[in-house]
């Protein structure tokens, strides 16, 4: 039997050209996108079926991700017995805008049929111009009726929350949330393993061979939460250490989001965790040192650390800015450490959102 080796994995990137996407990740992230295509998106890290990101080091260069996983499940994640890889992660380059959308949580996209896992996700706003905007949620509490109603009449706008979106933001989107990108916006997403999207409504635009795309009005209704939240912005919690921030910026039970943004040369040893780390180098440049070799990374790439490589030194250059994110222990990787550092747990909930679907509030 193949023993599985201590060390990152590195992946190619899975391009999809979409009817909204830009040319952001080549001007801004540095990736290799196919000539005169319109790519909206740029999968990192999946296993999701027929979509899978192939790796192009180590001893299982050119295996897709998910066959690794099925065999080496421990390796991976740990003692999490997950049936697929949980996490999937992609760059999303909206130069126009998304459809108005929604995605089923665990227990509805049983009923379609269509994955094994819903999608909560989250969105790390990497760059967005002067007027860049998100759809998320209701301004108000509103019924099925209320929605059909605005689709008859065309004013679904006039029912839905629209926030003006910043460099640097964080949003948790839980499943149910009707949602959409507004285009001239550039971000990364962490996913559940899942691609059913709802769409309620497309702006009313054709394609390249001229037909409109598929509405679920029907699903959507039944998925979406109808309740108004305060916000789907989680502001950060900052750990100052010498050289470097180390920031808190979302967690569920699905995923935790943490970045680190050094400031000087800066050397390090990366946290373990309870399971995999997934790290995203967003700017600059730093080197990953482990026992068997070294592994260098610059802005746009994606290694994944398996749960077995347990002990890993960071070297970062001057402004470098890290994205890790894992499926957390929450008491202990989340909770814990924040709690000694001064902060309330009142303050720690924060990060779970503002939504019913909170995971963080059961923790007092």
């Amino acid at each position: 039997m193949t023993k599985f080796p201590a060390e990152p994995i590195l992946f190619k990137s899975l391009f999809k050209e979409k009817i909204w996407g830009g040319k952001d990740l080549l001007e801004k992230l540095a990736k290799a996108v196919p000539k005169d295509a319109l790519i909206g998106e740029c999968w990192e890290v999946s296993a999701f079926d027929d979509n899978q990101t192939y790796i192009v080091n180590g001893i299982f260069k050119g295996k897709p991700l998910g066959e690794i996983y099925s065999e080496f499940k421990q390796e991976i994640t740990g003692n999490l017995n997950f049936e697929i890889f949980p996490l999937l992660l992609k760059f999303i380059d909206s130069k126009e805008k998304l459809s108005v959308q929604v995605h089923p949580d665990d227990e509805q996209v049983l009923k379609y049929g269509t994955d094994r896992f819903g999608k909560t996700e989250c969105w790390y706003i990497i760059d967005a111009q002067k007027d860049s905007e998100l759809i998320i949620g209701f301004k108000q509490d509103v019924t099925n009726q209320d929605i059909k109603n605005s689709l008859n009449n065309g004013n679904l706008l006039s029912l839905l929350n629209t926030v003006k979106v910043y460099p640097g933001q964080v949003y948790l989107i839980p499943s149910g949330t009707v949602h959409a990108i507004m285009g001239k916006t550039l971000l990364y997403e962490i996913q559940q393993t899942s691609d059913t999207t709802f769409r309620l409504y497309d702006w009313d635009r054709k394609d390249k061979a001229g037909s409109s795309r598929q509405l679920h009005v029907k699903e959507a209704l039944e998925v979406s939460d109808k309740k108004s939240y305060p916000s789907y912005l989680v502001d950060p919690l900052v750990v100052s250490c010498k050289g470097y921030e180390h920031l808190y910026r979302a967690v569920c039970r699905y995923f935790s989001v943490e970045q680190y943004k050094f400031h000087d040369e800066t050397v390090m040893v990366l946290p373990p965790k309870s399971s995999f780390q997934i790290l995203t180098v967003l700017k600059g440049r730093l080197k990953l040192y482990y026992s068997t070799g070294t592994l260098e990374l610059t802005r746009g790439q994606t290694t994944l650390i398996p749960f077995i490589l347990r002990n890993v030194k960071i070297i970062s250059s001057v402004d470098t800015d890290i994205i890790i994110c894992t499926t957390p222990d929450i008491p202990d990787e989340i909770i814990a450490p924040l709690s000694d550092k001064g902060f309330d747990i009142s303050e720690i909930q924060r990060l779970g959102g503002f939504t019913k679907k909170n995971d963080l509030c059961k923790y007092n």
